[in-house]
């Protein structure tokens, strides 16, 4: 489990504790991220972050489709 403090960056978040976590589900493995805190401290704002920084959401689904891609074309019959 990691901790992040109120100063910490999305990217520095992705890159520890959520694309970690990412590639084992991609290899086969359930797993969750789970944001808990207070209401209004921010959880749904690291996770999705703001207008012009989405982080976390976008690096999590590039990692997603690019596994899949690459799946599809390194395919042989």
């Amino acid at each position: 489990m990691q901790v992040f403090g109120p100063k910490a960056q999305q990217r520095s978040i992705y890159d520890q504790a959520i694309a970690p976590i990412v590639e084992e589900v991609l290899e086969g493995f359930n797993c969750t991220v789970f944001a808990y805190g207070q209401t209004g401290t921010g959880k749904t704002f690291t996770m999705e972050g703001g207008k012009r920084n989405k982080v976390i959401e976008e690096s999590t689904m590039l990692l997603i489709f690019g596994f899949f891609l690459s799946s599809i074309f390194s395919f042989s019959f």
